[in-house]
């Protein structure tokens, strides 16, 4: 009897260690540098620690956490689930499933406390099959001799397509110095939101209580707008003209880089060797008479690099006026990391692409838009 005992127990000890190394936290996929954003490129089970951006800071007392909201990046409807089909909070982790049949799209998750305020959230981007790394474009460095820039992703961020005129190769849009996307257009020449599980709130007009980071934290769906009564034309609120913070983004990856880890916003001219569309052109404006104007965009191969594509589409944006959603039209423009040295331009610098009068494409490596509007980004890895 005693050595029916022994052998029972120690068939239960052998059980409990395998419990304990099959529980399903054990068996998720880590992502182990901390960033605001996460990149998917095969389904499965992952997790991350809930901290801030690229630091190792915690967000605070986290009591659960929530799918916001997932899109295809088109006018067709996701289901809840579609893109992550769970998220959860455990032991300082945040865990996500996606479906066993990967579907290309966006969502974010966002931790929460107690009384359901919004900690803090994470962009998860899902391109199924994509590498980034291996799939990154060399810039030309024309300004010390050199034939190529670094490594700078092939799309926008956000965009699960490169082809050309696929509405999926517009990405996400961002208020310069926000951490979180806000969705882009539906269609190639539409100016309505892509379709979401979320039913997004209206824009808000900033001031002094919401055009804050804190504000902005917290609602990671408002688009923040200050119209044409500030003269600021920035989200974040100030109450002296012509004064801003230029600390959101900056030329170090940081608490608010929308960028996944490795990878960081682009320079736009600021130091030598370092603008990213200034170094390729380093005459600029560009002016390209002979463009296929069938394109709702332009490919910049042999202009800005050597690969087989670089297409920059006829991005929409959010605009600083009224906070609301516009088509792309005819211009194109890129947020970088870089704000003008001049301390009374609150402005910051976009690649800026338009048709001039002349049905021209003018391309200006680094021209001045309000901080306010919401555009897209392209990420370039880390030197």
């Amino acid at each position: 009897m005693k050595r029916l005992f022994l052998l029972t127990l120690a068939i239960a000890m052998v059980a409990a260690v395998s419990c304990e190394k099959d529980t399903p936290e054990s068996q998720a996929k880590l992502f182990a540098d901390p960033a605001n954003c996460f990149m998917v490129n095969s389904p499965g089970f992952y997790t991350f620690k809930a901290t801030k951006g690229k630091t190792h800071e915690d967000v605070g007392a986290i009591a659960s956490v929530e799918v916001l909201w997932e899109s295809f990046g088109t006018t067709e409807e996701p289901s809840k689930g579609n893109i992550v089909s769970q998220a959860y909070y455990k032991d300082g982790q945040v865990y996500f499933r996606t479906p066993a049949t990967l579907k290309d799209g966006n969502a974010l998750i966002a931790a929460k406390d107690a009384s359901n305020n919004i900690l803090w959230s994470w962009h998860i981007w899902v391109c199924n099959g994509w590498d980034a790394t291996a799939t990154a474009q060399k810039y030309f460095n024309k300004s010390n001799g050199t034939i190529t820039y670094g490594a700078v992703m092939d799309r926008n961020l956000g965009a699960t397509s490169t082809s050309i005129d696929d509405v999926k190769s517009f990405g996400l849009l961002y208020q310069w110095g926000r951490k979180d996307p806000f969705l882009g257009n539906d269609g190639v020449t539409e100016h309505t939101p892509a379709v979401s599980t979320l039913k997004w709130p209206d824009p808000v007009m900033t001031d002094a209580e919401k055009g804050t980071i804190e504000y902005a934290i917290a609602h990671p769906t408002t688009i923040l707008y200050p119209g044409n009564v500030s003269s600021n034309v920035d989200w974040y609120y100030t109450d002296v003209q012509n004064t801003t913070d230029n600390t959101r983004w900056n030329e170090k990856k940081d608490l608010y880089d929308p960028c996944p880890a490795g990878w960081t916003l682009p320079r736009a001219f600021v130091k030598k060797d370092e603008g990213l569309w200034f170094d390729a052109l380093v005459n600029w404006p560009v002016y390209i008479p002979d463009w296929d104007k069938t394109r709702h965009g332009y490919d910049f191969a042999g202009t800005l690099g050597n690969a087989a594509s670089i297409w920059y589409p006829f991005n929409g944006f959010y605009s600083y006026i009224d906070g609301k959603l516009y088509d792309g039209g005819n211009t194109i423009n890129i947020w970088s990391s870089d704000v003008p040295a001049d301390q009374q331009n609150v402005d910051a610098f976009v690649f800026h692409v338009r048709i001039s009068l002349q049905e021209d494409l003018m391309v200006e490596a680094a021209s001045y838009a309000s901080r306010a509007n919401a555009f897209p980004t392209r990420c370039v890895a880390i030197k």
